[in-house]
């Protein structure tokens, strides 16, 4: 009985994604209809205790907000993961809900599936090299949030209590991993308070990664097939080769004719997997896009507002290595994409085209017309995610960072 769908892109994040109900259920155990029923129903059960928690942090940070005395360390504390825990859980609510969002998996396991008998070893090799070096990519990335989260956990801990003096009285005030509100006292209650947001904050650590491999790997999908689509291009004569032998074509001209539609018909898909994936993803990037400066420049003021010490140092490295890392996955893997796309003509225009006959030199001719405007990952109506968008975000993090000093 399988468990997951046969697919070496996805397969880490299918199985990290999982564990926590992340990955659609849709796409599990297709074989037996109760393991699937019964995983959906977890999963479901999971987003829903993700969705009370940050509807709590949500309310801390309004009761800070309109605190009559302002604590600014604690309000930037509660922005500095209140945001990307926000875009997190609305980003699952397109994967469960979004039918075009489901569609780009099911796109990417199926191109896995249906293998072109055309591709030989060489575009193999391509499509794992590049595999290989996301799975790379992932572990590193959930290494580090695994590393950060662990930090979370314990900087409480090691941390020196707030003594507050009220009369004749003193009263030890405990920190916490994460800023949200508890329906009870969380002080007179604090190893069951500290339990609870420890349990939240692994399940939230969790959510962040796993969700931020899977949308890595969507973007990787585009990058592979423009990879291979751009060795195919360049083979042009060698590639025709193969289809004149594979099903017997004798006529040239013919055989190019084929080579060029079955081209054109790649390219296609691979346009519409993009369109799926704008449609579905471009108005919660926006989001996206405009929290990442102020998320990854809140983290700052604990240095400033603090007492140094080796774990906040540790905490806010570990905070600003892993967040700078995630914005990388995205924005230069998404500009890569713009970049391949637009070299697809170049591709095209290098292999022996003009040896061709009219007809099919005015078929490529068409095809590089059609190639000149690049794929593009929309951050809404106004942006693509690209080196530009990063450096952007970068840049609005350095003015947050001069406003807050």
């Amino acid at each position: 009985m399988a468990i997951y769908p046969k697919c070496r892109l996805i397969q880490i994040s299918m199985i990290s994604s999982s564990l926590v109900g992340t990955f659609p259920w849709q796409f599990m155990f297709q074989d037996n209809k109760i393991l699937k029923n019964m995983y959906a129903m977890y999963s479901k059960l999971m987003l829903g205790y993700f969705t009370l928690f940050v509807f709590s942090q949500q309310l801390e940070l309004l009761i800070l907000i309109t605190d009559e005395e302002v604590m600014r360390n604690a309000i930037f504390a509660n922005i500095s993961v209140t945001p990307i825990y926000t875009i997190t859980l609305a980003k699952q609510l397109i994967m469960m809900l979004n039918s075009s969002f489901r569609a780009t998996i099911k796109q990417i396991i199926d191109t896995e599936k249906c293998k072109s008998p055309i591709e030989d070893d060489e575009v193999f090799e391509i499509e794992l090299r590049i595999v290989q070096r996301s799975n790379k990519l992932v572990k590193y990335y959930g290494l580090m949030m695994f590393v950060l989260g662990t930090l979370y956990c314990v900087k409480p801990i090691l941390m020196t209590p707030n003594i507050v003096s009220s009369g004749n009285t003193t009263k030890a005030i405990g920190f916490f991993p994460l800023s949200s509100w508890f329906p009870f006292d969380e002080q007179k209650h604090y190893p069951y308070a500290y339990m609870w947001q420890t349990l939240s904050l692994l399940q939230g650590t969790m959510y962040v990664t796993t969700t931020d491999i899977l949308m890595f790997n969507l973007i990787v999908f585009t990058a592979v097939q423009l990879r291979k689509l751009k060795h195919l291009l360049k083979n042009f004569v060698h590639y025709k080769e193969r289809f004149m032998t594979l099903y017997n074509i004798v006529d040239d001209e013919q055989a190019a004719k084929i080579t060029l539609i079955y081209f054109i018909r790649r390219h296609k898909e691979i346009i519409e997997y993009v369109r799926l994936f704008n449609e579905s993803m471009e108005i919660v990037m926006v989001f996206d896009f405009l929290q990442s400066s102020l998320h990854i420049a809140s983290v700052l003021p604990e240095v400033l507002m603090s007492e140094i010490s080796l774990m906040v140092v540790l905490t806010v490295a570990s905070f600003l290595g892993s967040m700078l890392f995630r914005l990388s996955l995205y924005y230069y893997h998404a500009n890569n994409v713009i970049i391949l796309s637009a070299e697809l003509s170049y591709s095209i225009y290098e292999s022996n085209w003009f040896d061709q006959t009219p007809k099919v030199k005015q078929m490529i001719l068409i095809f590089m017309l059609r190639t000149q405007e690049p794929l593009t990952l929309r951050i809404g109506g106004f942006a693509v995610m690209s080196i530009e968008s990063l450096i952007a975000i970068l840049k609005a993090t350095y003015s947050y960072v001069m406003l807050m000093i």
